[in-house]
């Protein structure tokens, strides 16, 4: 089929090509899209302290990448299957805020898999995803390659009208290869298993009783791995109070053990998660929830709140703690808490404001330790960022963005760092 609308032995123009890689190039239920980016970067991040050449602190860079998508339904089934990959690559051999070496001009790459069964009685759900990139990590003060999969299963049978029972299994693991010699290479795994049981005891209020069993572990290069253990049962209920207000509680009891057998986190222990969602108006919407659960050492919490006054006005906020395995110290447990409020505001029709601020905690925890050696151990650093992005949408497919990020660099208090980090980029992005 010819690419111009009138005349078919009429050559095409670029326009007409362009808009032809705008709805991208089939292949059967195959999409393929591709993007370049052209820009320039600017980082004043130095490694251990040393100092770099003002010039070597900026580079031009070229950014190709290419998306593909396959979505398709086949009578009960559908299957969605998604793939990214990007490379960025510095036209400056000396510009190191990005890696050097092999991980200077990183390809990054994303896949996600949904597999999904849907029958009369029944539901069947696969979904699994990976990545591989290159970033950098504020705990070794060094570039970081890092792989992770995910993968996850749940069916879902219904009894009765009012009855349905579940099961459902995951698995996860990540591997972080650090660049510089003093860092070590971590490995993180998570394992769950679970069974459920809900009844929906009227149209606003569902019962669910579940029972769940997994395992997470950390694995540094030259330590000794640490297993953590568990079982609990939860006794869950949802109900929709209004078509406004949604509330979510659940209360049980879990069973934690660990490798390490003189650690304070084991035993018996209440678990429990406890939400709220609330959207008084169709611009407003507020969602808090906290939960104790699995083999975590402190509650996670997180509270999103979503404003727009004004059809070219957004305002979010978000407030969260979380928890994961130290990637540089072994039988410790990093919890992070913090906030980010952000303003999203479209000045003119093509041209978008979106600025950003917030603040972090990151709190060591340690598994084994108490006392003074817990104190010694537990050590907690912060660091507040800042940014602005600029965005100047020429066509759909073709867009200037200028950006600046800012943080006060205690972040890097885990190698004694605390020279602020500015970070900025000025692109001309084209994505077909």
């Amino acid at each position: 089929m010819p690419l111009t609308s009138g005349d078919p032995d009429a050559p095409a123009s670029f326009g007409d090509i362009v808009n032809a890689l705008r709805l991208g190039i089939f292949v059967g239920p195959l999409q393929i899209h591709a993007g370049l980016g052209l820009g320039w970067e600017y980082s004043d991040r130095n490694y251990n302290n040393q100092a770099t050449n003002s010039s070597d602190r900026s580079s031009y860079f070229v950014a190709p990448s290419i998306g593909l998508v396959y979505d398709r339904e086949v009578g009960p089934w559908s299957v969605f299957l998604s793939y990214g990959g990007g490379l960025r690559y510095y036209l400056n051999p000396n510009y190191d805020a990005a890696g050097s070496g092999n991980q200077r001009n990183p390809f990054s790459q994303t896949v996600s898999l949904s597999v999904a069964h849907l029958g009369a009685r029944h539901r069947l759900m696969i979904l699994g995803s990976g990545s591989y990139g290159t970033g950098f990590s504020v705990n070794n003060d060094t570039n970081v390659t890092q792989t992770a999969i995910n993968a996850g299963l749940e069916y879902e049978y219904m009894l009765t009208s009012y009855t349905n029972i579940g099961a459902r299994a995951a698995v996860s693991s990540s591997l972080y290869d650090y660049q510089q010699n003093e860092g070590t290479n971590s490995t993180m795994n998570s394992l769950a298993a679970g069974t459920y049981f809900d009844w929906l005891y009227s149209g606003k209020t569902r019962l669910r009783f579940s029972l769940d069993a997994g395992q997470s572990s950390q694995n540094l290069q030259g330590s000794q791995a640490v297993d953590m253990n568990y079982v609990q049962f939860m006794a869950a209920t949802t109900y929709a109070a209004s078509e406004k207000l949604k509330l979510e509680m659940g209360l049980g009891a879990g069973y934690v053990t660990n490798s390490r057998v003189n650690s304070k986190y084991t035993g018996f222990r209440p678990v429990y998660q406890l939400a709220a969602s609330y959207a008084p108006t169709e611009k407003t919407s507020i969602r808090a929830s906290i939960g104790f659960q699995g083999t975590d050492v402190q509650p996670d919490f997180s509270l999103a709140a979503a404003w727009q006054p004004r059809v070219n006005t957004g305002l979010s906020l978000s407030v969260y703690q979380n928890q994961g395995y130290s990637l540089s110290v072994s039988e410790q447990v990093q919890v992070s808490r913090g906030f980010v409020a952000s303003i999203n505001q479209t000045l003119f029709s093509k041209l978008q404001l979106v600025l950003s601020a917030g603040w972090q905690q990151t709190e060591n925890v340690s598994l084994v330790y108490t006392g003074e050696a817990a104190a010694q151990n537990n050590q907690t650093f912060g660091y507040g960022f800042g940014s602005a992005t600029l965005t100047w949408n020429l066509r759909d497919w073709a867009s200037w963005q200028l950006s600046t990020w800012y943080a006060t660099g205690s972040q890097y208090q885990y190698q004694n760092q605390n020279a602020p980090e500015t970070r900025a980029t000025v692109s001309f992005n084209l994505t077909f």
